[in-house]
């Protein structure tokens, strides 16, 4: 009877120590994910508005940066030198990262940009911690913002979701006949089973015509 109680005590013990660890690694994430639920993003992130006599709100974005509104999402893009672990993570604790390689905001070819969906309990916290824990909610037709060094704006538009290995490698390919854009993240989110992708193209637009006289190709 002792021992039936000692184990019944060790398992309570074992319970706790595991809820305290789940709620400690995922807590941030849920929270996160609870709120896009709840409150679904309705009004654009900006940074500041301009009101002009007779002309519409301005939204101004920043340069180097990703927008997806109706995810909620607004990041810093970082241009990587290389492909190590170390400085890719090192980059995703200041927003997202466009990986060495691939192309630029508004270039030929295939812009690859990575951000976290969730991370280790045991890294230090980070503001873009749950950056893209959103990005799964992606749909076919949805816009995406990105802009490059200078401010000028490029508007891409979801064409495709998909789940893949970690080692799927070809997501990184270039095919320069196209502009394209290709977001990637962990998933299932608050892992990094597999990963989760979303691939869009560039569009035709008068922002997009403006914006690419100061395109760096």
């Amino acid at each position: 009877m002792q021992k039936i109680i000692i184990d019944k005590k060790r398992l309570f013990i074992v319970g706790l120590v595991l809820i305290f660890f789940l709620a400690w690694q995922y807590g941030g994430y849920a929270l996160v994910r609870l709120s896009f639920f709840l409150h679904p993003p309705t009004i654009p992130p900006q940074e500041e508005e301009i009101l002009l006599p007779d002309e519409p709100t301005k939204i101004i974005r920043l340069p180097s940066y990703i927008y997806i509104d109706r995810l909620g999402i607004a990041a810093p893009i970082l241009r990587s030198d290389g492909r190590t672990e170390t400085e890719i993570q090192r980059l995703l604790h200041e927003g997202t990262v466009n990986l060495s390689g691939t192309a630029l905001a508004g270039g030929v070819g295939n812009m690859v940009v990575v951000g976290h969906s969730s991370d280790f309990a045991w890294v230090k916290p980070s503001e873009y911690r749950y950056v893209f824990a959103n990005l799964p909610e992606a749909k076919f037709g949805d816009q995406v913002l990105v802009t490059d060094a200078e401010g000028n704006v490029f508007v891409y538009v979801v064409e495709e979701t998909k789940i893949v290995p970690p080692t799927a490698m070809e997501i990184l390919d270039q095919d320069f006949s196209t502009h394209r854009l290709t977001l990637q993240t962990s998933y299932p989110l608050g892992t990094a089973l597999k990963r989760f992708v979303v691939v869009a193209s560039l569009t035709v637009s008068e922002e997009i015509q403006e914006g690419s006289e100061g395109q760096d190709e």
